[in-house]
């Protein structure tokens, strides 16, 4: 389902700055979700790439989705690689290892989840019905986890997270950038046993879209500060970290594996890979022509087969993430470590503390 936006969702103003495009989610981004998924690009993606083709003329390259180096990288993960592991340690044949790809979401006392694999669903507020449907289906297919929490922090600067649809019982606590050291302290205090680490930078007070990747961009010093925390109070092995922001592919789920979290969650992406592009503002106050137009595109949407996308999605995910940890010489996705990262930017550096090639 191509749900399109209106022309007041193609223009978000933020802080007095008029965004009209995220660099995140890129056209190449979203055309590798799809290729991931198994889905057809749409026909609006093949036209664009036919006029950039006409107009570049004379035979010229394409520009990448930045248009400079690596200094302009669309996303804080694409400041990161890993190191060769035949450098330090053997690579696992994956004919005669296998790698653990089981995550378990929680520690006892507090309640615990299990997923097959360390990619989850989240971060996506109240959706049209079909596309819930899908979602959760998709999900249990791939046995991953989906889970929610409130789009805005509570007084106390964190907020519950359940699992979706059935969790009444509060699962963990979200925790987002600003002051993570309290917030962890009052987390562990409450018992928390799971944190999402929520790292997307735009908190709109007034969301006007259920997708909260749609604009902004990842802060991964929100992951750094909270492991810091975390390893300060020796709490590091009694948590599990599930971190949230702009993971486009199982590449940027291994590497927030590496700097510390336990599961990758991902929102925007898993929409791209049912074939919702885009998804226009649920506004009680939008007219009736654009509530009619809502409708229909949520009539033209199939469960089945986009359930079976998001399906493949997470699957393509999950053995990247594998790859990438045995080419590191890791049995488990889990022993992913910032050792085997190394920064090509200083702001990734900075913001990971993984040393600078």
């Amino acid at each position: 389902m191509n749900l399109k936006s209106t022309p007041a969702d193609d223009e978000h103003v933020h802080k007095g700055v008029r965004r009209t495009e995220s660099r995140t989610w890129t056209k190449e981004v979203i055309e590798g979700v799809y290729r991931a998924a198994g889905r057809t690009l749409p026909a609006s993606f093949q036209e664009a790439e036919e006029e950039e083709a006409g107009g570049r003329g004379n035979g010229g390259a394409a520009v990448g989705p930045s248009g400079a180096g690596i200094e302009d990288a669309v996303s804080p993960f694409d400041g990161l690689v890993f190191l060769p592991a035949n450098l330090t340690r053997l690579v696992i044949d994956p004919y005669r290892e296998a790698c653990d790809l089981a995550t378990v979401l929680g520690h006892p006392p507090a309640p615990v989840t299990t997923a097959a694999i360390p990619i989850l669903v989240g971060g996506l507020d109240v959706l049209p019905g079909p596309v819930e449907q899908a979602l959760i289906e998709g999900v249990h297919s791939a046995r991953s986890v989906a889970v929610s929490w409130p789009a805005m922090p509570g007084p106390d600067g964190w907020s519950d997270v359940r699992l979706r649809p059935e969790g009444s019982v509060p699962m963990g606590v979200c925790v987002r950038g600003g002051d993570v050291d309290r917030k962890v302290s009052c987390a562990l205090e409450r018992g928390a046993r799971l944190i999402v680490v929520d790292a997307w930078t735009v908190q709109d007070p007034a969301p006007q879209t259920p997708v909260r990747e749609r604009f902004g961009e990842p802060d991964l010093s929100v992951l750094r500060d909270v492991v810091l925390a975390l390893r300060a109070r020796k709490a590091e092995g009694e948590v599990s970290l599930a971190y949230f922001g702009g993971v486009r592919s199982g590449a940027d789920a291994a590497k927030a594996l590496a700097l510390g979290a336990d599961a990758a969650v991902i929102g925007m992406a898993a929409l791209i890979a049912m074939g919702c592009e885009d998804l226009p503002r649920h506004d009680a106050q939008a007219d009736k022509k654009q509530q009619a137009g809502i409708r229909k595109r949520s009539k033209e949407f199939s469960v089945p087969s986009a359930s079976e996308s998001l399906e493949r999605f997470l699957h393509a995910l999950a053995l990247e993430v594998s790859v990438l940890a045995r080419s590191c010489g890791k049995t488990s996705v889990h022993n992913l470590e910032p050792e085997d990262l190394r920064a090509l930017t200083l702001e990734a550096a900075a913001a990971t503390h993984v040393p600078l090639v």
